[in-house]
């Protein structure tokens, strides 16, 4: 009697697993239905995915998507069409950026983008343009900027905004796009070209990695892991996450951006090659001027665009001096490579403490996975007896390797690659509690010992000021070095990081060099460098200087110096320094520059940076806001509190704007993230499928415990 009960009791138990696994796949089946295209005739079938995209559901959508209604369904639009120009003139750069955006739908819609641009770029120009007709920027307080495209909006004119949300991160809004209507948004921008190791370059991010948003306040005790995860489920704080988090789709779905380019370098100095480490790229020359351009006519938006050129052995210039005035103001710009330097012995009489922070959050999942590990296992390469070092990785929590320095002997470095190696890429990216516990680390400077950092990282955050002031106001002594790793990293804070801290970048794209990129930064580190660097005007009446307070110079690296000023005759500058075997000196004279343009803007967007920086010395923000004001009116420029805004005078909205959200390509080799968790997937029907299964097992676990049915050959297993 015993023995039928207990069997009726599984029978009813195995009803229940049945009857809710059928539900669990009628869930699966309905949800699967839903996201697939509209039935049709297969002409029609084809017309939607081409001209439509599929059909979505509205509670369905984790981020910005471009979608139109069209009845009672909502589809997915075709993505924006980028277009970008890079004309190189010496050491200057100025990008033209051309975005089109396409409205097949019957809606009229307002289309947001938001998009990265080089972080050091200027932007002074933005236009529309619909068919012959220009709409031409002009720049306003953010508030006010924001208010009048928004009172263009509701009259039904067309407009454009575009608004600063990181040096390197911008949105642009567009209003009133009529159903089959395109239009084209025009940016323009300079920069100075890059400048490492006897290269120079451009590089244009045509997409940014996922950014993740830490919650809570972050008030760290002692680095404990524990709190760490406590304090990540709490508020973000990020306040404008919503403004940096945009919708991602995989670069080879048919929604995703695909990008055209073309960068033409007059470097003004003979060129012994030009090469694009990113794409398979057609390279003319015509005499002294290059011409780059991919080999197919679109490329998918997936990665930096990377340009570089070298000049021929002795033409690098040791100093090039730039000017260009504008409303009646004089400006200057230097750029100063440092001398070349035989090394020398004496960096092996200093020992170094050294702290790897190596990221292992589910934005470096992949390819940038596999670039850090090699590029951390090389750089142990580097460690030498006397030394010591300890390596911790992150997520949304702490691992350190040991919880004890370690002295660098053969055995130990050996343990540290094999630990290197099994890491696994999953969490968030709490980069901040990974900062401090470095920090923590070190005590007070032993003589003769040099104390660092070398962070490698993606810098898929969006709280950079966080991080910007917790290196101001916490790194004293400790250098902290950047290694920007993968196909989109957030060069802004990798440079702006190693630049608070007293130390250099560099970035890692490909696994098959990040070994010799490597040992070339850590042979640039030990190399000596240019210090106590100083200006001296002579037959200036006034000159205002940014940086203002000029740091160390690295071997291979150049020094940027902007300036506005008032010239006398003979007017000159001296720039003097000191490296390992004695003083150097330059004298350039003022009036000599090259005429060139952008060297003011460049300037402008110099100042902004020193007084933005300003906001992690106390100083109060409502003087910081001020001042950008004032140079962001003055040279057209979109700062953080500038934007630009176009206005159609006249009215030719059809209807009342829908908002619509373009999605941008994931990053070459990076995982989707939502919020929801996804089991290693973004297919639904696997992650319903998964669902299922996991509670058919759970169930079954319940019934086996229940009954004692637990033994495959049908013992009844008890235990004790």
């Amino acid at each position: 009697m015993l023995e039928t009960t207990k069997k009726l009791h599984v029978t009813k138990q195995i009803l229940r697993i049945g009857l809710t696994t059928f539900a669990f796949l009628a869930i699966w089946s309905a949800a699967a239905a839903a996201s697939d295209p509209p039935a049709g005739t297969p002409a029609e079938s084809s017309r939607e995915s081409t001209v439509w995209g599929p059909a979505v559901n509205l509670t369905d959508i984790a981020g910005g998507e471009l979608l139109a209604r069209r009845g009672d369904a909502y589809h997915v639009l075709p993505q924006v069409e980028t277009d970008v120009r890079v004309r190189v003139t010496g050491i200057m750069s100025h990008g033209r950026v051309r975005q089109r955006f396409v409205n097949p739908s019957h809606e009229t819609i307002e289309a947001m983008y938001v998009f990265p641009l080089p972080e050091r770029a200027a932007v002074q120009h933005m236009e529309i343009r619909i068919g012959d007709r220009r709409i031409v920027s002009r720049v306003e307080e953010r508030a006010q900027a924001k208010q009048t495209y928004e009172t263009a909006k509701s009259q039904g004119k067309k407009a454009a905004l575009v608004e600063q949300e990181r040096p390197n991160l911008f949105t642009l809004s567009v209003a009133n796009i009529n159903p089959n209507e395109s239009i084209e948004v025009h940016l323009e921008y300079v920069e100075e070209v890059g400048f490492a190791d006897g290269e120079f370059g451009v590089t244009y991010p045509l997409t940014l990695t996922p950014r993740f948003i830490p919650r809570g306040a972050l008030a760290i005790e002692e680095g404990t892991a524990a709190t760490i995860v406590a304090s990540a489920g709490s508020s973000t704080i990020v306040a404008d996450a919503d403004r940096v988090t945009p919708r991602f789709v995989a670069a080879s779905d048919s929604r995703a951006p695909r990008a055209s380019f073309e960068v033409v370098i007059d470097a003004g100095i003979p060129l012994r090659q030009v090469q694009c480490g990113s794409h398979e790229t057609s390279i003319v020359q015509d005499g002294d001027t290059w011409t780059v351009r991919p080999v197919q006519e679109r490329v998918a938006a997936d990665r930096d665009i990377q340009v570089r050129w070298s000049p021929q052995v002795g033409s690098t210039p040791e100093v090039t001096f730039l000017t260009e005035t504008h409303d009646n103001q004089k400006y200057g710009l230097l750029m100063i490579v440092p001398p070349q330097v035989e090394q020398t012995n004496d960096e092996s009489s200093f020992a170094t403490q050294t702290i790897f922070v190596i990221d292992i959050s589910s934005s470096m999942a992949g390819p940038s996975m596999d670039q850090a590990k090699v590029a951390l296992a090389e750089a142990l390469q580097h460690v030498r007896p006397g030394d010591r070092f300890n390596i911790v990785a992150f997520n949304d929590s702490l691992h350190p390797m040991t919880s004890v320095w370690q002295d660098a002997t053969p055995e130990a470095l050996e343990r540290a690659r094999k630990w290197t190696l099994d890491l696994e890429a999953n969490g968030g990216t709490m980069i901040h509690p990974a900062l401090r516990w470095g920090v923590d680390q070190f005590g007070p400077v032993p003589d003769g010992i040099n104390q660092r950092i070398m962070f490698l990282t993606d810098g898929a955050v969006g709280n950079e000021a966080q991080m910007l002031a917790t290196i101001v106001n916490e790194l004293d002594d400790v250098r902290l070095h950047t290694v920007g790793i993968g196909a989109a990293p957030n060069r802004y804070l990798m440079r702006e990081m190693a630049s608070r801290g007293g130390g250099a970048s560099t970035f890692v794209y490909e696994l098959n060099t990040a070994r010799e990129q490597i040992s070339g930064f850590f042979q640039k580190l030990q190399r000596p460098v240019l210090t106590d660097l100083e200006l001296q005007w002579k037959g200036v009446n006034t000159v205002e200087t940014y940086p203002a307070r000029l740091g160390d110079v690295h071997a291979g690296d150049p020094l940027f110096v902007s300036f506005r000023f008032v010239e006398d005759p003979g007017s000159e500058v001296l720039l003097t320094g000191r490296t390992r075997t004695g003083l150097v000196s330059t004298v350039i004279s003022l009036r000599d520059g090259q005429g060139q343009s952008g060297v003011a803007t460049r300037w402008a967007r110099a100042k902004v940076q020193h007084w933005m920086d300003a906001l992690h010395a106390d100083v109060r923000p409502e003087r910081v806001r001020q001042e950008v004001v004032a140079v962001g009116l003055e040279h057209h420029l979109v700062t953080q509190y500038t934007s630009l805004v176009a206005v159609e005078e006249r009215i030719t909205a059809q209807g009342v704007a829908v908002p619509a959200s373009v999605a941008n390509a994931l990053p070459i080799g990076s995982q989707l993230l939502t919020v929801l968790p996804k089991g290693g997937t973004d297919d639904r029907r696997k992650l319903l499928t998964g669902l299922v299964l996991t509670l058919c097992a759970l169930l079954v676990a319940a019934v086996t415990r229940n009954t004692g049915y637990g033994n495959v050959n049908g013992g009844h297993g008890h235990v004790g």
